[in-house]
Formats: C-alpha cells, sequence, structure tokens
C-alpha cells in the first residue's frame, strides 16, 4: 500500500511489476503522479553479482490501460551491453539515462556516462559523458577525489580510536 506521497517500493510482484524478488533486492517501485494522477512505474532488472543493471520505466492513466513509455521514459540502462556495466571490482563502467527536456517533449537519452577509475583501485578519477545535447552535456569532468578520500580516511581513524576506549 503505498505511504501518504503515493509511493510504494516492492520486493514482490504486486500484479504490476515484472518479477518477484525473494533475495532482499526491490523489484520495483510503483508511483501516482498528483498533477495528472498518472501511474508510474519502474521494473528493476540485476545481474548475476546482483548488481542492478536496467531500471525500465513504464506508466498508464488509468488502472485498467496498459503500461507503456510513449509519452515518457526515464529508463536507466547501458549502451555496449544493453544494461549497466560494470568492472570485475564492483565499479560502474558504463550507464546511460533516458529523460525529456523541457525544450523538446520527447523521450532521448539525455545522459550516456563512462566512468574511469584508478589503476588497481576504487578510486573514481573521471566521468565523461558522451551524449551531445547543445548547451547540456558532452563535458568531461575529471573529479577531485582527493579532499574527500582524506576525509573519509580522517573519519575512519577517529571512529578506530573511539572504539579502541
Amino acid at each position: 500500500m503505498p505511504d501518504s506521497s503515493g509511493f510504494q517500493c516492492l520486493d514482490k510482484d504486486a500484479g504490476v511489476l515484472g518479477g518477484i524478488r525473494l533475495n532482499g533486492q526491490m523489484a520495483g517501485q510503483v508511483w501516482n503522479t498528483m498533477g495528472d494522477d498518472v501511474q508510474r512505474k519502474f521494473d528493476y532488472l540485476y545481474d548475476n553479482a546482483g548488481c542492478l543493471s536496467n531500471a525500465n520505466f513504464n506508466e498508464r492513466a488509468a488502472p485498467a490501460a496498459a503500461w507503456i513509455k510513449t509519452k515518457m521514459d526515464f529508463s536507466t540502462s547501458g549502451t555496449t551491453f544493453g544494461r549497466i556495466d560494470y568492472d570485475l571490482n564492483g565499479n560502474i563502467k558504463e550507464m546511460t539515462q533516458r529523460g525529456v527536456l523541457m525544450a523538446n517533449q520527447n523521450a532521448q537519452t539525455i545522459d550516456d556516462l563512462r566512468y574511469t577509475y584508478k589503476t588497481y583501485s576504487n578510486q573514481l578519477l573521471k566521468v565523461v559523458d558522451q551524449t551531445l545535447i547543445a548547451g547540456q552535456n558532452g563535458v568531461t569532468a575529471t573529479l577531485k577525489m582527493a579532499a574527500v578520500a582524506q576525509a573519509t580516511t580522517m573519519f575512519m581513524m577517529t571512529m578506530e580510536i573511539l572504539l579502541q576506549t
């Protein structure tokens, strides 16, 4: 049953999701939007390692209507294999996100992301968006992670000291 926001997270098939999950993974989410009262959902698919591989978006105007994505599509997947791709350490290598831009009311790929990590590490070095939408994307963003790593190290050292006392 949805909460007051009209939002449900489901691990079992309530007759609207793509499958049952009995391992603790969410099968999907279902929600209603107050402005147009359209019911929307994400069906989640996972790879054999338990990592999210696809989040498939659909919507329907009435409870008896078919689930479709003709107006909107916010699905997440990947380009090369049609699913989110991970390296052997479980780090995301590539991911695409569909969406709708205000200037163009048609669903399109708004993010086509490639992630680069430091060799023999899980440290994220950069994310490149290969989608070329004028004035929006296509910019290579190099991430400065040193400050975050230093703060994390300091926090862990503090926790270790506190646990020893």
